[in-house]
């Protein structure tokens, strides 16, 4: 009887927010996509373990026999986490070229509330290194510094709309115009 086949590791790229992490599967056409999370426990500070499988065109492009597509293989790739992930919290979507996961992160900062950064995705940075089928998604990668970036964006977006709101209704921000424009339009009676 033949042994079945070891299953195929995935190239994955990873990204992460203060909350979620973000993992894009680079298997075509991915059919039976699943991610289980183990390893966690409420008050735990362990680690959770994902494994994730799904079945694929076989890499190599071979056909199935008498025109029947291409040959199906099974991938899978298990990942033990830096820190805990909740597991009912975790959205699987295949679509055409990729596999998306979005996981989230379990411990908030340290009052339950938010999030927090995790310095690398797995829990042995040295296994982080040696596994050459993960790798940073720049493009979808936000740090710290950026979060604070769009929040002080934010805030000057809203400044700026409050300058054009201001120019628009007869006050100079420079000085001059009505100075008492905001009050009129507060009090329309005064």
């Amino acid at each position: 009887m033949a042994e079945a086949p070891r299953p195929l590791s995935i190239k994955l790229t990873w990204a992460q927010r203060m909350r979620t992490l973000l993992l894009t599967c680079a298997v075509v056409d991915a059919t039976d996509v699943e991610a289980v999370v183990s390893d966690f426990a409420t008050n735990s500070e362990r680690p959770s373990t994902v494994v994730i499988r799904m079945r694929g065109p076989s890499p190599d492009g071979a056909m199935a026999p008498a025109g029947g597509g291409p040959l199906m293989a099974q991938y899978e790739e298990t990942l033990t986490f830096y820190d805990a992930i909740d597991p009912s919290k975790v959205f699987v979507h295949a679509a055409g070229r990729n596999v998306y996961i979005r996981l989230t992160k379990h411990k908030g900062d340290g009052g339950g509330s938010g999030g927090f950064f995790w310095p690398r995705l797995l829990k042995d940075g040295a296994d982080q290194k040696r596994r050459r089928n993960i790798t940073v998604d720049w493009g979808l990668w936000k740090d710290e510094d950026d979060i604070a970036e769009e929040a002080e964006e934010e805030e000057f977006a809203s400044i700026g709309a409050f300058r054009a709101f201001t120019m628009s209704n007869g006050v100079n921000v420079n000085g001059g115009g009505d100075p008492n424009i905001v009050a009129k339009m507060l009090n329309p009676g005064v």
